[in-house]
């Protein structure tokens, strides 16, 4: 992470996507397929692959010092992006982006024509940030806000066509509360007063650790839970469903360590899983069978037995709605389910031969037969909290 001054080229990628900001010498057609007009514009598109037409210079528009920390790029600072190659300005201007018409389209514009200055301003909005904020690389998430017109810098992953090369279009969104508004520069290519920009970092005195207790970072951990599934825009691979759960189909990468190919991956106790969800469905099967001779004038099971037999039943088969219903209300991108939400307590609800102990975690530290965690192997410490 480095500080980011005035002057510096540097590369931006979307959070989302993780594609960059790019522009090229193309202009967008005079007329779209739907009929509408274009400005013919320079295209504003993001690109998968990292080229120079992804460098962008940072340029100020208030009065900086020659040298210090006032050349620091702050939260809230109102800003310009001149693209490197074309040595134009990133600009915005309400004209019908090409595949979103309710969108503006962002375009770039030469520096000479002043007339057009005030479209080539943006305000930077960094993530929980105060005023003064240091703008950083890679940690830094913005939000880029157009100044007079208030919209954001935004993508999205339809393509454009042939004449865009197929790359992904780059618009002005309305939506200030959208979550996938997010901006981040993933390098910093140049410095534009010439001095070493990799050593900018000012030495902060390491913080002290503060425990914590359990309940707190019980709520913690559900409140930020619940916060990063309301920002998720799409499936991830860790995502289960609840036909899943009672089956232990999948399981959790909970730490990964790419340079010792390590890994540690958390599966439900498949044994027990199995044994309880062969259980309940001889238990369902059970009742059903009970409800259907009573129903006929035949009393297979004693009085006293079917009556415990009901209400263990309708505890049961109220659990599994329960656990269920906020995956599709509240958790929409299944981030965060646990794998076991029900069969954990059923051995302690069914009067059957069923073990009485819930299923534990079963952990591998294994990628390859060759490779394990080891003694040495240094963990992520997830119970303290600075």
């Amino acid at each position: 992470m480095t500080e980011i001054r005035y002057f510096d080229t540097v590369t931006i990628k979307h959070k989302d996507s993780k594609q960059f900001l790019h522009s090229h010498v193309e202009k967008y057609p005079l007329r779209y397929d739907d009929g509408r007009i274009s400005s013919q514009g320079q295209q504003v598109t993001c690109y998968p692959h990292n080229d120079t037409n992804n460098q962008w210079q940072i340029l100020p528009t208030k009065e900086i010092p020659e040298t210090g920390r006032g050349r620091v790029v702050r939260h809230s600072d109102v800003i310009q992006l001149k693209h490197i190659v074309t040595q134009t300005l990133l600009m915005t201007h309400d004209v019908a982006s090409p595949l979103m018409a309710t969108n503006q389209e962002f375009t770039t514009v030469d520096p000479a024509l002043e007339e057009r200055r005030n479209d080539t301003l943006f305000q930077l909005q960094l993530n929980d940030a105060n005023d003064g904020t240091a703008w950083k690389s890679l940690s830094g998430h913005f939000k880029l806000q157009h100044l007079p017109t208030k919209v954001l810098l935004w993508t999205h992953p339809k393509a454009l066509p042939e004449w865009a090369f197929g790359q992904q279009e780059v618009n002005g969104n309305k939506n200030q509360q959208d979550k996938t508004t997010f901006w981040y520069v993933d390098d910093i290519l140049e410095d534009g007063s010439g001095n070493d920009f990799k050593n900018r970092t000012v030495h902060v005195e390491p913080k002290v650790m503060k425990k914590r207790s359990f309940v707190k970072k019980f709520v913690e951990l559900q409140i930020l839970m619940l916060q990063h599934n309301a920002g998720l825009t799409a499936d991830h691979p860790y995502a289960s469903d609840p036909i899943e759960w009672p089956f232990s189909l999948s399981g959790v990468s909970f730490w990964t360590n790419n340079e010792k190919q390590q890994q540690i991956y958390m599966i439900g106790n498949l044994l027990g899983f199995w044994i309880c969800s062969v259980g309940v469905s001889i238990f369902v099967g059970i009742m059903g069978a009970d409800m259907l001779a009573r129903r006929r004038g035949l009393d297979p099971i004693e009085d006293s037995t079917s009556s415990l037999l009901q209400r263990k039943h309708r505890r049961l088969t109220s659990r599994y709605p329960k656990q269920a219903l906020p995956k599709h209300i509240i958790l929409p991108r299944n981030m965060g389910i646990p794998l076991f939400p029900i069969l954990s307590n059923v051995p302690t609800k069914i009067p059957s031969p069923l073990p009485t102990r819930p299923p534990r975690f079963g952990t591998s530290s294994r990628i390859s037969p060759k490779l394990h965690c080891g003694r040495n192997c240094k963990l992520p410490n997830f119970g303290i909290r600075s």
